[in-house]
């Protein structure tokens, strides 16, 4: 569950605005011709977005922040746009904490069922930051809170009366809050959860404590595991790795992509690794990738975000790419994805970012959505 910045850029007093769709149809050499529409799109400096998921085709959430107020009484509220299938708009937010006196945003939302939505949001500023969850129950929010200090990376859903909360505590340890339905239970993690990619239910990308080396976490009913994850073997040219994404796919199985590094910059390659009944499998090697995020396609692949020297989104069915989408542009630029989200029976992809060029921090914050 990896976020966007939890805090935007400059702070201005302005209003979201809901344009009309722009429809995109270009097609990049090496890409197939994309179908992208930007129906909600405004100025950075307004607001942005952190996250994006969906459950099914009429039920998709984008959460972020918008800027209130002027000058040095300004500050974040928290952003929640839903889609009914047919249009984005403005939904109502969580309570923000009474202790949120320098603002507050929602940086990652869990769909588990129409009526079990959680999101988690961090309040304050930045020296002094908290982060907080909350449940939509299909009529009203209800807060949740965190009974310890945690900086929130991965939120594990498998029901009302089960939720984890992964992260890192007060100590820099990789720790958990679990709700039982009544209240949340605290306990350490054998690894730290890592800020990138996105993960399954009972999956999340970490690393250990004391050698720093990439590992998987599993909850196995009981307890979380620390995993060592597939064996990966280190392209010329890179030093490091690390697992980026762990999608479960159900009966098709669990996928994770890992990325590589040149000491300490993001080196190319992506790999796709596959867990089998008889061990992890080697599914796909891409050179002139690095992995941003994968999700289930909704039936039984992936979408993946590769950024490297060109941003693709690549389609990939048992292990082999299908599809190679270029982002959508507008104004000359292309849009830097931060989150894509896909739903079950749907083709649509959304996914949430800006428009920006390497000089400007704020751009034009949007959702976006590719039909193939």
């Amino acid at each position: 569950m990896a976020t966007g910045p939890r805090r935007s850029g400059a702070l201005a007093v302005a209003s979201i605005v809901l344009l009309g769709a722009v429809t995109f149809g270009a097609n990049p050499a090496g890409a197939t011709r994309a179908h992208w529409r930007v129906p909600v799109h405004f100025a950075g400096h307004v607001g942005g977005f952190n996250d994006i998921a969906a459950f099914s085709p009429t039920n998709r959430w984008a959460v972020g922040r918008l800027v209130a107020g002027s000058g040095r009484s300004s500050h974040l509220v928290p952003l929640i746009e839903r889609w009914n299938g047919k249009r984005w708009y403005r939904f109502k937010t969580p309570p923000v904490p009474k202790e949120a006196t320098a603002g507050s945003e929602l940086k990652s939302v869990v769909i588990r069922a129409p009526s079990d939505v959680w999101v988690v949001g961090v309040a304050g500023d930045e020296l002094d930051e908290t982060d907080y969850v909350a449940r939509w129950n299909g009529r009203r929010w209800i807060e949740h809170g965190l009974p310890q200090f945690m900086i929130v990376t991965h939120l594990a859903v498998f029901g009302p009366q089960s939720v984890w909360a992964l992260g890192s505590n007060s100590d820099a340890q990789g720790a958990y809050s679990r709700w039982d339905g009544r209240r949340w239970r605290n306990g350490t993690l054998p690894a730290e959860p890592s800020l990138a990619g996105s993960m399954a239910a009972g999956w999340a990308n970490a690393s250990d404590p004391t050698t720093a080396r990439p590992r998987l976490l599993h909850f196995d009913g009981a307890r979380w595991r620390a995993l060592r994850g597939p064996k990966v073997r280190l392209p010329k040219g890179t030093t490091s790795y690390w697992f980026n994404d762990v999608v479960d796919l159900g009966v098709h199985g669990l996928w994770v992509t890992v990325g590589y590094s040149f000491r300490d910059e993001q080196g190319p390659g992506l790999t796709l690794f596959h867990k089998t009944a008889t061990g992890w499998k080697r599914g796909l090697y891409l050179a002139d990738a690095s992995p941003r995020m994968a999700v289930s396609d909704g039936r039984a692949g992936l979408w993946i975000y590769s950024s490297l020297r060109t941003s693709r989104l690549l389609h990939v069915v048992n292990g082999a790419v299908t599809r190679r989408v270029a982002p959508p542009r507008m104004g000359g630029l292309g849009m830097q994805i931060d989150r894509i989200a896909s739903a079950p029976g749907h083709r649509w992809v959304f996914t949430v970012g800006s428009f920006r060029s390497d000089h400007d921090n704020d751009g034009t914050s949007a959702i976006a959505r590719y039909r193939p």
